[in-house]
């Protein structure tokens, strides 16, 4: 194409912001769904994007659902410093049941 500017024919970079739209809607079908009936058609439909889309950053299911996971944890292991390792693992197991209780609704026994 003559005359055609190059920057007019890429596609504009996915803002952090939809990034993570789209992975939590994953991560809520994956909840409802669970991974063997989880596809990237079921994900494009609920966040309303195109399969090209989810497959630009995410080459498939497998790495989507893992993006996912990793995108909505409850807090980064890093950031939890209580002092001992005893103390860092029951604090990130509290973050991690309370998420749960959030996401299912349920209570812990």
């Amino acid at each position: 194409m003559r005359g055609t500017d190059n920057a007019t024919l890429r596609r504009p970079r996915m803002t952090p912001e939809r990034a993570m739209e789209l992975l939590t809607g994953a991560m809520d079908l994956l909840r409802e769904v669970g991974y063997e009936d989880l596809s990237m058609d079921l994900v494009a439909a609920r966040v309303r994007c195109s399969k090209a889309t989810l497959y630009r950053p995410w080459p498939g299911k497998r790495s989507l659902s893992a993006a996912a996971l990793y995108a909505t944890r409850p807090g980064k292991a890093e950031e939890i410093n209580t002092g001992t390792l005893r103390g860092d693992l029951l604090t990130m197991v509290e973050l991690l049941a309370s998420q749960a209780e959030r996401t299912r609704g349920c209570s812990p026994r």
